[in-house]
């Protein structure tokens, strides 16, 4: 679960409530939707690399929420992580190797 800004919240409750909020129809979401438009964008954009995937914003999102808050628990917890052992070896992949067990929290 992540907080939804109330700017957002605004923009959404104007939209018909029967309707799927990205495509606009009454057909069921489509799994691909997200993974269709990205393969297009990518294809016209100079700016993207082909190795980029839409699984990289994660990466991007958590490095952003952890460099604002600090807080390992808020990171694990907007990231759905088991433990924060989890959230520490994921933090240590994406280069944050100042990060070491004895910065956790103590339980």
């Amino acid at each position: 679960m992540v907080p939804v800004p109330d700017f957002v919240r605004a923009e959404l409750s104007g939209l018909e409530p029967n309707l799927n909020v990205f495509s606009n129809q009454t057909q069921p979401f489509n799994p691909s939707y997200f993974k269709s438009l990205w393969t297009r964008f990518k294809a016209q954009s100079q700016g993207v690399g082909k190795e980029q995937t839409l699984y990289s914003f994660r990466h991007t999102a958590a490095l952003e929420l952890f460099n604002r808050t600090a807080d390992i628990r808020k990171l694990s917890a907007a990231m759905g992580h088991s433990s924060l052992e989890v959230t520490l070896g994921y933090l240590k992949h994406m280069a944050r190797t100042e990060l070491t067990v004895d910065d956790m929290p103590r339980l």
